[in-house]
């Protein structure tokens, strides 16, 4: 029973210490958080327009383009998809590419 009670005490540790330590990486990389739905918005319309300019781009162009990671860039790439802008070519990794309607 004792290791039951120290292993959810270390888990809680170290959970609460990673959610610390991710917060602070965001705030010295000058990032917003999550849940900021006006700066996801500007985010998008950015992207919106980006994808105007081009026939064809990829998630890394995406992740310059707004400065977010790769896996927001995903999201905004597949929102994108969603409303019918862009259509995915490919299925993981580098070589997705995303072609403008």
């Amino acid at each position: 029973m004792y290791y039951i009670f120290v292993g959810i005490g270390a888990f809680l540790i170290g959970y609460v210490t990673s959610t610390i330590v991710e917060s602070d990486r965001r705030k010295k990389a000058g990032l917003k958080s999550r849940d900021n739905s006006k700066q996801y918005e500007e985010n998008l319309e950015k992207l919106r327009n980006f994808a105007k300019s081009k026939k064809e781009f990829t998630n890394a162009d995406v992740e310059k383009e707004i400065g977010v990671s790769d896996a927001t860039a995903t999201r905004y790439c597949d929102e994108l998809e969603k409303e019918g802008l862009v259509t995915q070519v490919g299925t993981d990794g580098p070589k997705v590419k995303y072609m403008v309607k």
